[in-house]
């Protein structure tokens, strides 16, 4: 996970560490929407969170390797949510790409920044999201 602080001062951090279970997807779209309802986001960017940390946790379990722990960070200063996942991966991880391109459209709509990268048995992916009004 990252070692320097992307707010000033953070308000809330949230860790979890899931088992490859897809059911346990649940608890990190609960997590992502109780940290994000602590910001000035309205419900439609709430839930605009909660399928960014779908899709990329998602991502990682259909590349993850079955025995791994995937690990998630969800932090807020209070007006905007950073969140950032990681798992092991199996040795030649493969994506279905037709799946990925929907998956990128998706997130370009519902994040103001977000990335991923599987490589080096690492899949790791990281996102950002502010209330629409506070957006450029």
């Amino acid at each position: 996970m990252s070692a320097t602080p992307l707010f000033d001062r953070p308000i809330a951090c949230v860790t979890l560490e899931l088992d490859p279970d897809p059911e346990l997807l649940r608890l990190a779209r609960l997590v992502v929407s109780g940290v994000a309802s602590i910001t000035p986001m309205g419900l439609d960017e709430v839930e605009d969170c909660r399928a960014a940390i779908d899709e990329l946790c998602s991502t990682l379990l259909e590349v993850g390797r079955a025995d791994a722990t995937m690990c998630l960070e969800l932090r807020t200063d209070g007006r905007s949510i950073h969140a950032e996942g990681e798992m092991s991966t199996e040795s030649e991880p493969a994506i279905d790409e037709v799946r990925r391109e929907l998956s990128e459209m998706i997130l370009s709509a519902v994040t103001d920044r977000h990335e991923l990268d599987i490589s080096g048995g690492r899949g790791r992916f990281s996102f950002d999201r502010s209330p629409v009004a506070s957006r450029g």
